[in-house]
Formats: structure tokens, sequence, C-alpha cells
């Protein structure tokens, strides 16, 4: 099977951060969700936190997508994470009262490769 090869983030148009910063976000709220959904029987509190994240991950999608719109017009460009070489892999993994840390360390690891400069990533938006 063909696979492209996987692009550099320094070789991004600024178009193609933006849509990948739009589909990361997306997609990272999905996952807080998903983490929430598996912990509310046995953790609310927890759980409340990860509702919590998924409510600012749509807050900054919407952000990003009315920059991009104003910027590039309605059509977002299909990038994603695993197209550009470095980016980390959002692979979802279920929390489940086991795997708790396991899920708070998910949320770390991503806030490091998102592109926060406080949290040390290489990655920094143009």
């Amino acid at each position: 099977m063909f696979r492209p090869a996987r692009r550099q983030f320094d070789d991004l148009s600024a178009q193609e951060v933006l849509s990948l910063a739009i589909l990361a976000e997306e997609e990272d709220g999905r996952i807080y969700a998903a983490y929430a959904a598996n912990l509310a029987k046995d953790y609310p509190a927890s759980a409340a936190m990860f509702d919590a994240m998924a409510a600012e991950e749509n807050e900054h999608r919407s952000a990003l997508l009315d920059l991009y719109v104003r910027r590039f017009g309605p059509t977002i460009i299909p990038i994603r994470r695993e197209h550009v070489e470095g980016f980390w892999d959002a692979a979802p993994r279920r929390a489940r009262s086991s795997g708790l840390d396991r899920a708070s360390g998910a949320r770390s690891g991503r806030l490091r490769c998102a592109g926060h400069p406080s949290r040390g990533s290489r990655h920094r938006p143009p």
C-alpha cells in the first residue's frame, strides 16, 4: 500500500498549520469527552475535570476555526497529526478506573506537543 511521506512541521504553510491545529483541538476534545464518560461512574470529580477540558478544547477549536475562515475561507485542508513528522500521535486510550493516572499522563503529553510554549514544545506556532 502506498503511504505518503510525512512532512516536517517547519515545511507546513500557515494554512496547513492552522488546519492541523483545528483538527487536533477537535480530536483532543473527543478524547477528553471519552475519558470523562469512562470515569463518570467511579470518579465523578475526575470526569468533570475531563468534561471541562473537552469544553475548553471546543472553545479553542471554535476560535481557531473563526480565524481560519477569515484568513483562508471555509474549506479546511485535510491534514492530520500522522501526516507531520514528530507531531504527537493522539491514538485514543480508554480511561478506566485503573487508568486514571494514565489518562492524566496522556493529557500532559498532549499539552507538551500541542504547541504550548510553557509546556516545552518544540513545535511553536509561527
